[in-house]
């Protein structure tokens, strides 16, 4: 129809990757952190990133308060002790209304487009 004008759609934001995701968190961890948490000082190895709550709960996938930077070695021994001493540390790293807080923020189900996003929007 002549003489209509139509509002011009927005740009659509980009939403970053697993990948780009993973690597953000990663630095991000990298830079708060910078030695083995677990060990203090490092008893060996490369450091690394660890979850504590499994990375396929997209909720706390990217949350900072799930992740530790970690020897190799230590990163090893701690896989098995998700809900020993492990927990204990956690609770001990958080306090019991943090921990309490990021694991029931781990069982709230996410898709991983929205967590990605909301890692994204907090990041900027």
């Amino acid at each position: 129809m002549k003489g209509l004008t139509f509002p011009k759609k927005a740009p659509r934001q980009k939403i970053w990757t697993t990948t780009k995701c993973d690597a953000v968190l990663r630095d991000m961890v990298r830079r708060r952190d910078k030695i083995c948490q677990w060990c203090r000082p490092c008893r060996g190895g490369q450091l690394q990133i660890s979850h504590f709550w499994s990375r396929r709960y997209y909720a706390v996938r990217w949350d900072v308060d799930n992740v530790d930077l970690v020897c190799a070695r230590a990163h090893w021994e701690i896989e098995h002790q998700k809900q020993g001493s492990y927990r204990d540390w956690k609770v001990k790293q958080l306090g019991e209304e943090r921990y309490l807080a990021l694991r029931n923020r781990m069982a709230t189900p996410m898709k991983a487009v929205a967590a990605r996003l909301a890692f994204q929007e907090a990041s900027a």
